[in-house]
């Protein structure tokens, strides 16, 4: 009994003396949680700590989030609802028994108002958010956020957008956004009364997977958008339903190099969708490059965001009607072209960058299309206008590779009954060939040739071959 006291007992100081330790660095372990958003926001978000009462078992924030002007380091005179003040329960560890229990340093819960700030909520109908954040041992946040349902009226009731319940979860360390996240809903309704429309979609879901977060603010990762099930519906027609999802790919070879996927894919869901498609079930298209300069993907990243923030700025000058600063915005634009030379340069490498397009669309036959490039131009040389047009004088050597296109004849009478004509004027031009319902293409582009069933052209030859 006395050792059984005393093991208690140790316990006891250990989890009081962990209580006590996690109390004494709540204050620091938020202060690190919210300086990861302000960072990643580039001076676009204000977080500031307004007042902290620290207590043994669980202590209380109250913050300030004000929407910023990168460009003075002011709150922003745009923004709708400039400041937000949030009320941020804290519960510590090393057990959490409320809102959810669990192991950890500590677990973050507030709700607020999405609409005018309050926080709680305060006037009925308004959109309700819990936020929780759980700071586990390693320092390693589990995020979640449950939102009541949206309900959006556009003007004159020409649209109105609902929303059931989105779901945002996400798991990143506390100092960096490399991770994980997700928003989700069960059911999404965007219609309008004006027009007879109405699109419903299912089980839609957003996830993306960060890997890396430069400076410039380029980020290596992954992300898809898919929706289970999209019913349309239109006055005097048939509901449709398909499905359909977006994913992209862009990731780190080595140190130079990245590579980057683009995924799309359609399915019809009824025999109505079928028909509106042309008798297409279903289609599924793949681009990616391979070798492509890191370097050249964070100055893209970096040109991007300025020529944003550009565009802003000239959008405020135009709202005041400042021409001078409209005049000095509309020269800092078009002075951003000076930098798509080394961004050219440093993104396509010679002998290495390569761009593979394959598409499968299936009907009541598979036709498919495959191509694959390999990058063979020169390094830009002298100012944007005559490197520019150098370019252009030299596309025929830019790419060298393979093409072969399987095309259902069928499909193709669908999409456009003339095509037929078109198709024989091309096989007996030998451009094309018949192979049963298909129709066959396939070359290879190569030193500023087009080679087509075993005869090359020049780009011009084949262009005037092509017109007669």
């Amino acid at each position: 009994m006395v050792k059984f006291l005393k093991v208690l007992a140790a316990l006891l100081v250990l989890y009081f003396g962990a209580q006590w330790y996690i109390s004494g660095n709540s204050e620091s372990y938020l202060r690190q949680y919210l300086d990861t958003f302000e960072r990643s926001s580039h001076g676009a978000i204000s977080i500031e700590i307004t007042k902290f009462e620290k207590g043994l078992r669980s202590s209380r924030a109250w913050l300030k989030i004000v929407l910023m002007d990168p460009e003075s380091g002011r709150a922003s005179a745009a923004a709708r609802i400039k400041e937000k003040s949030v009320e941020v329960d804290i519960e510590h560890g090393p057990v959490i028994l409320r809102y959810g229990t669990g192991f950890g340093l500590m677990k973050l819960h507030s709700e607020c108002d999405l609409g005018d700030g309050k926080t709680p909520p305060k006037e009925p109908g308004t959109i309700r958010a819990l936020c929780g954040a759980l700071i586990g041992f390693t320092k390693k946040v589990h995020e979640s956020v449950d939102i009541d349902d949206i309900r959006v009226s556009g003007k004159g009731k020409e649209s109105d957008i609902y929303v059931a319940s989105p779901r945002v979860r996400g798991t990143h360390p506390i100092d960096s956004l490399v991770g994980r996240l997700s928003i989700a809903t069960d059911k999404m309704i965007v219609s309008s009364a004006v027009r007879g429309e109405k699109a419903e979609l299912s089980k839609a879901v957003f996830e993306a997977d960060i890997d890396e977060v430069f400076p410039e603010g380029l980020m290596l990762g992954s992300s898809r958008i898919s929706v289970d099930r999209i019913d349309f519906a239109m006055a005097g027609a048939k509901k449709v339903a398909f499905s359909g999802s977006l994913e992209t790919r862009l990731r780190k070879k080595d140190e130079k190099r990245a590579e980057a996927e683009l995924i799309f894919a359609f399915r019809s869901l009824n025999e109505e969708a079928v028909g509106k498609a042309y008798g297409i079930k279903s289609v599924d298209t793949v681009i990616s490059f391979e070798n492509l300069g890191l370097e050249g993907l964070e100055k893209m990243a970096r040109l991007s965001s300025d020529r944003t923030e550009l565009q802003v700025k000239l959008a405020r000058a135009v709202k005041k009607g400042d021409d001078a600063q409209m005049q000095r915005m509309i020269l800092e634009i078009e002075d951003l072209n000076k930098r798509f030379i080394p961004i050219y340069n440093t993104l396509l490498v010679r002998g290495e960058t390569k761009l593979s397009i394959h598409k499968k669309v299936e009907a009541e036959e598979v036709s498919t299309l495959d191509i694959s490039l390999l990058y063979t131009g020169e390094k830009l040389k002298g100012p944007i206008s005559s490197a520019l047009i150098n370019l252009a004088a030299n596309a025929d050597n830019l790419f060298e590779g393979d093409f072969d296109m399987k095309l259902s004849s069928r499909l193709l009478g669908r999409i456009d009954p003339r095509a037929a004509v078109l198709m024989k004027r091309l096989k007996e031009k030998n451009i094309i060939r018949r192979d049963g319902v298909f129709y066959i293409l396939k070359g290879r582009v190569e030193k500023g040739r087009i080679e087509i069933n075993g005869v090359s052209y020049s780009p011009q030859q084949l262009m005037v071959l092509l017109m007669m």
